[in-house]
């Protein structure tokens, strides 16, 4: 049974999946970060007494941990390719 060396795996995982998929869906969370806090600042002045437990608020810091590190994990790609 033939068993790929690291580096052919490495080749054949970058060809499969570019960096640039990674950089664009990395950017569209930070995209969808900034509308779930705008929308959440937005309500805030808009009805207050009836907002639902500021969930916005609560998702914003697990959506921005997940953009930075896709972020990261794209440009690594990016640059050890």
């Amino acid at each position: 049974m033939y068993v790929p060396a690291d580096y052919e795996r490495k080749q054949l995982w970058r060809k499969k999946f570019p960096a640039i998929v990674s950089a664009l869906l990395s950017v569209f969370q930070l995209i969808l970060t900034v509308i779930i806090v705008g929308c959440e600042v937005g309500g805030d002045f808009i009805n207050f007494p009836q907002m639902n437990a500021f969930v916005g608020y609560w998702t914003s810091p697990i959506f921005m941990c997940a953009w930075i590190s896709l972020a990261g994990a794209s440009m690594h790609l990016y640059l050890f390719s």
